[in-house]
This record gives C-alpha cells, structure tokens and sequence, in this order.
C-alpha cells in the first residue's frame, strides 16, 4: 500500500521528538576541471583569495553563533579558521597548484586527501573531524564560484532536513521551527555537527545508510532523535504514542529542572559532587550552564591532537587560565597529556608499537620526554593563580611513576619561585586508576596524593584483556563484570581509609545502573559529560 506506515532506524544524535514533512538537500558542487593547464601564480592567488572570503564567513559564523549559542559551541568555526592557516592543510591543497591543476581542483582534492587520512583514523575524535575538512573544503570552492550555499526552500516550515551528512557550518544555519529534525545517512555521534544539534535543541539521527534516499520527499514523518527512529506515514496508534512521549518529555524536563542548584549526600551524609568532563576550555562554559561542581577531567591532550607542532607553553597557560576563570573558584582537575594508544600526535616521532595500548602511553610518555611534560606543567603552574586547580597524572601503575612526577612538578615550581613568576601553593594532586595495578595497591598509592580519579574505561579493558574499541571482541566486553566494580569498590575504600577523596570520571559514572551503587559506595565525586550532569543529579536525589 502507498501510505503503508515505514520505520527506518539509524542512530540518535540529538535527543527528542519532532513531527514534520521529508525535504532532501542536494548540496551543489562547482564543477571542477583536472586539466592542467593552468599558471601556478594565477591559481595560487585565486586560492588566496577564496581562503580569505572563507575566512570572513567563519568569522561572521563564530560571532553569530556565539551570541546564540554559546562559546563553546562557536569554537568549532574557530577551529575552522585555524585550518585555514595550518601548513599542513596549505600544503595538501598547493600539493596540487604544484602538479599545474586549478585553485578549484586542489581545494576539493587536497581537502578530501585529508578528509580520508582522517576517517581512516582509529582515534574516534579524529574520526570525527572528517567532517569538519570537508566542509573547510567546500567553503574554499564556494568561495572560488562565488556562490552561496543554500540549505532550504524560501518559506518552508516542518521540515525534516534529509541529507548525505551535513557540515557543522550548514547545522549552525538551520532555523529551529522552519527545520524540527535532521537526519543523515551517514557521520558521526562525536562529530561538530551532532554536538551542534544538541546544544540547539534539534532532534537529530544519523547513520541511516542509502535506504534514507529510497524515501519519499514531502511525506509526513516521525522523528525519535533518542531512538534512532524515523516513522514514515505513521498509524493512529504511533502518533498517539508521540503524543504521549511528547507530554512525557516535557515532564522530565521540569523534573531535571527540579534537581538545578540543590546539594546530593550519601546515606551517611557525605557529598557527592557531580562535576562535568571536558575537551577543551571553552567547554568549561557548559559545565556552568549545565549546573555542574566543577570540571573533574579536562583532557588536556586534545590540545596537542589534530595539529602539526605540540603546543606552546603561553598556548596552554591561556586555556587552562580561561577554564579556571570560567568555573569561577569551583574545582577544575585537568589531567596531564594523555598521548598513546588510541590518541596520537604524529609531531611527536614516536617509534611505532605492536601494542599501543601496554606501551609508552599516559605518564609513562611524560617520563620519557621530560620536555613536553614540563612546559606542559610550567603553564599549569602559571593559570594555577587564577582558580582551584587539580593537577592529574594519567595511567599510573606504580608509586615510583608518582614520585619521579612530582619531583618534576616541584622542580618546575621551584624554577618559577626563582624568576619570580606566581603561581599557587595550594594545588592538588592526584592520579588515575585506571590499571589493575594502581588499584590493587591503592593502599600505599593514597599516601603520596590527594585524590584519586577512577577511570573505568581503561580500568574495564585492562582487567578483561578486552579492547573497548574493537568491534569483534564488543561481545566479551562488559564493564558491569565483577572484577571492575570489586577494583572500583576497593580503591573508594582505601581512599576513604587514607584520608582522601576519590572520583569516578569514566563513561560508568553517567551509567543509571549504577548511580544507586555508586551513592552507597560514598564515592565523593561523580563527573560526566555536561549534558549528563542534571540527570545524574536528579537520579541522585530520587
């Protein structure tokens, strides 16, 4: 039957429920010609000035959405700018100019050349930034025709905006009431474009695959942006059934809005503090907004990812400083560069491993290359002045590995006492648990910290021999396993036992299977990422 009801799934990007009518978007591309037979300076120049115009939008585009949304989520046209500058991204498109094609042909190929190295990444957050070069190199060519890119009929409304992927720059422009949903067959749940959708209310689904353009343009359709649901002509009962989802939601909105402000305590009276998990300092914003403690994991490795050269020591004391003044005297525990394994930064030279995962990674990279450990220690020493700082050292295994650290970090503290440059005496200092080895002796661990911070993620795939992130061995990964919560269990109680605090800033922190376990263990503090910080609040006091 033609209006026989359909239900294709794909997977939520952004949480909600949205009613409205199909509309695809055929994203036009200049025509590109590959003869060559074109002069060098005169492309070079073309190119130049299709960077520049680029340039100017993602900046209209950073302010526009900073004044609707947002710092953190402007940041990705900052990010976006700076590409445009990188030398590694110029020479991957003059690669081309090189070889005698045009401005038009180096900027689709040289973009997409990267766009490959990238989706071939193993790293889930490299993956993800696939998205972002593709749309710097749609913007050069947009620029290079002279054209605009233009996502919606004038005067639609209800629209469910269907597309291959869409671009981070293309979701900032959707209106919300014109565009209810979008769906795409293909990209990313950790892509700008998905984190985008959420920060603007904007049920999103992706991943559908080639079925999503066997559909029918204009047909009314279901949006379930938590599912992965998309329901074509939908029966009495479905609607009726979104209805009631719709009255549900909006229930458990007031509902998390009910836990904003108030204090959480376990049964013995001891606070839990729920603190939020960060990428970068412009994020230290959504922790504010979402009602968070404090921040109690900024990754600072992700300011050496995705870049050609580490980061200088002013670079870092500035991001760190921003997300100290951001959390305005509230606890920010950043964690030390946490390169290796799944995360690596080709600058660096490292010789490469059989296993990443049990090789020079963590602290123990720290160690050996002292140089980036202590600029990177120097500029936390220098922000520390301007809020609570935490420092963190990662995947420890050993109480030497914490001795030879803080020795350095003292060191470092010493050479800043002497040029007469400030910073704070009162920092903490902890470290992750995160090897069977760190928590099985715990015990004499808690004696030369002042905190420790759980992470089950690696915690769970170095006790079960399991590689989280391979798909075959997905079956065999189970981070409930007895193992993990007896490991988990022992080191809150050796904490406790030793006088300090202890955290848990693994993906099992936001798990709600766990929150009640967690709360009787008296675990001091929970952090997950910022939109997760409410509802592990209102479960916490429920």
């Amino acid at each position: 039957m033609a209006n026989e009801m359909k239900t294709v799934k794909g997977k939520g990007a952004s949480g909600g429920l949205a009613k409205g009518r199909l509309y695809f978007y055929k994203r036009q591309q200049a025509s590109v010609s590959k003869e060559r037979c074109f002069s060098k300076a005169e492309e070079l120049e073309k190119l130049r000035l299709a960077i520049d115009r680029a340039a100017e939008e993602l900046e209209a585009l950073e302010r526009e959405t900073e004044a609707t949304l947002g710092k953190s989520e402007a940041e990705v046209f900052l990010i976006h700018r700076m590409m445009l500058a990188d030398g590694e991204f110029l020479s991957a498109l003059e690669g081309y100019l090189d070889e005698g094609y045009s401005a038009e042909y180096a900027a689709l190929q040289g973009s997409r050349d990267l766009a490959s190295l990238l989706a071939a990444s193993e790293d889930e957050y490299m993956k993800a930034r696939e998205a972002d070069v593709r749309d710097v190199g749609d913007r050069i060519l947009t620029a290079l025709s002279g054209g605009r890119r233009q996502l919606l009929p004038k005067g639609a409304r209800g629209v469910i905006l269907c597309a291959d992927d869409l671009t981070p720059g293309e979701t900032v422009t959707l209106e919300k009431g014109r565009v209810v949903a979008f769906i795409t067959a293909r990209g990313s749940g950790n892509s700008h474009t998905a984190i985008l959708a959420r920060s603007m209310g904007i049920p999103a689904i992706y991943g559908v695959g080639d079925e999503l353009f066997t559909l029918p343009e204009g047909e009314e359709a279901l949006v379930n942006g938590s599912d992965g649901a998309l329901v074509i002509h939908p029966d009495e009962k479905t609607v009726a059934a979104f209805q009631q989802g719709e009255r549900e939601a909006a229930q458990y909105r007031i509902f998390l809005e009910s836990a904003r402000g108030k204090r959480v305590f376990a049964p013995s009276g001891r606070e839990i503090l729920v603190y939020g998990n960060i990428a970068g300092s412009k994020e230290a914003a959504d922790v504010v907004a979402a009602d968070g403690g404090g921040v109690g994991l900024f990754r600072s490795e992700f300011l050496y990812l995705g870049r050609s050269e580490p980061p200088s020591e002013e670079e870092q004391y500035l991001a760190y400083k921003e997300a100290l003044l951001t959390l305005g005297g509230r606890r920010v525990v950043i964690r030390t560069l946490d390169i290796g394994a799944d995360k690596q930064a080709p600058y660096l030279g490292l010789a490469s491993e059989e296993n990443p995962a049990l090789g020079l990674r963590g602290i123990r990279l720290c160690l050996e290359e002292q140089s980036i450990f202590r600029r990177q220690l120097r500029a936390l020493l220098r922000a520390s002045v301007y809020g609570r700082l935490a420092i963190l050292f990662p995947m420890i295994a050993s109480r030497f590995e914490i001795l030879q650290a803080k020795e350095i970090l003292k060191e470092e503290a010493e050479g800043l006492e002497r040029e007469g440059i400030p910073f704070s005496y009162d920092i903490e200092v902890g470290i992750m648990i995160e090897t069977p080895a760190a928590a099985l002796i715990s015990e004499s661990l808690a004696a030369e910290v002042d905190f420790f911070s759980i992470g089950t993620n690696d915690l769970s795939q170095y006790t079960l021999a399991v590689d989280r992130q391979n798909p075959m061995a997905a079956a065999f990964f189970d981070p409930h396993h007895e193992a993990i919560l007896k490991l988990v269990r022992m080191t809150v109680e050796n904490a406790h036992k030793a006088g300090i605090w202890v955290g848990i800033c693994g993906e099992l922190a936001a798990d709600p299977t766990l929150t009640e376990y967690f709360r009787t263990l008296e675990v001091d503090e929970l952090s997950v990422v910022p939109c997760e910080i409410l509802p592990l609040k209102a479960r916490l006091l429920s």
